[in-house]
């Protein structure tokens, strides 16, 4: 299986669409739930995937029929699937926007200040055109998946780096803002991503083995 089969496998695996039926924010059919996650495995591939330059025209030609993801790529793209999955359950307006904010839902998606399944909040980054800082907006966070991603990563990797010290499931805590110990939501969110990691493995283990190109006898 190649890196975007996995990847919607496992968010299919691990948040059936099925599961927002009762919510007033679920699709409207089962079709419109894959064509979704398909988009969300496409950004995930986007900010996970390297490219890979073979050095041979046989080696080239293996890639092609049976690219396996390298253990890099699954580790990134369990990651972003865990904290998908944990932040929104895949929801499709904390997806799409904008979110469900009525009757006792008000607080949804941070009360309007967070965007995407990951749900980034808005933020200063650098524009190279007016070589000023620039605020990125919830709603282009809407619009983009690729772009909200890889923020999300970026985010989860600062945090990894921060909060080195402590425990491996409390080094995601980065995430809310400071290191600290403890926090259930954390623990959750690490303990998602490691059977996502583990079963992403399973699955790109499955993968047929590349066909060996045939070569004259001399």
């Amino acid at each position: 299986m190649v890196l975007k089969e996995i990847i919607l496998a496992a968010l299919l695996q691990f948040a059936p669409p099925e599961k927002q039926n009762i919510n007033p924010w679920r699709d409207d059919s089962h079709e419109e739930s894959l064509e979704r996650y398909n988009a969300i495995a496409d950004a995930i591939v986007n900010v996970c995937e390297v490219k890979k330059e073979p050095a041979t025209e046989s080696a080239a030609a293996e890639t092609a029929e049976s690219p396996k993801p390298s253990a890099g790529e699954l580790n990134c793209a369990s990651l972003l699937a865990a904290l998908a999955i944990g932040e929104s359950g895949l929801a499709r307006d904390a997806d799409t926007g904008p979110c469900y904010r009525k009757g006792g839902f008000k607080t949804r998606c941070d009360s309007g200040q967070a965007a995407s399944v990951w749900q980034v909040h808005s933020y200063s980054e650098y524009d190279p055109q007016t070589k000023q800082p620039r605020m990125v907006k919830v709603s282009e966070l809407f619009a983009d998946r690729t772009l909200a991603a890889r923020r999300a990563y970026y985010v989860a990797r600062s945090s990894w780096s921060l909060c080195k010290k402590m425990p491996a499931i409390d080094r995601l805590s980065g995430l809310s803002g400071s290191c600290q110990a403890g926090l259930k939501s954390v623990h959750s969110r690490y303990k998602l991503w490691q059977s996502i990691q583990d079963w992403m493995r399973e699955k790109s283990k499955s993968s047929p083995p590349p066909k060996k190109a045939k070569t004259d006898s001399v």
